[in-house]
């Protein structure tokens, strides 16, 4: 189920959502854009360099700009990070 249908399905049922599960439901969709962007940075041939074969012919190599993969790639990481970090805070609330 997509995460808008989700969030439509919860209002619509007449369900009170709690401050947790509007926050997940935040940090999913961040997840997913962040996601999204790292996949665009992986498929972005922004780069080129020439390069030489075996016999000699020299072609254009598009490639994806590593400094933005890197980017893309630790700002999917830290919103997998938030997320598990609201669900520790979530989990030790409720153990208290």
């Amino acid at each position: 189920m997509q995460l808008q249908e989700k969030i439509n399905e919860a209002y619509e049922s007449g369900n009170k959502l709690s401050e947790y599960q509007i926050q997940m439901m935040e940090k999913e969709r961040d997840l997913l854009v962040a996601k999204a962007e790292f996949e665009d940075a992986q498929n972005a041939k922004s780069k080129v360099s020439l390069t030489r074969d075996n016999e000699g012919n020299v072609g254009y190599v598009y490639t994806a700009d590593p400094t933005d993969v890197a980017a893309a790639e630790e700002n999917y990481n830290a919103k997998i990070y938030e997320m598990r970090k609201l669900n520790a805070e979530y989990i030790e609330e409720l153990q208290q």
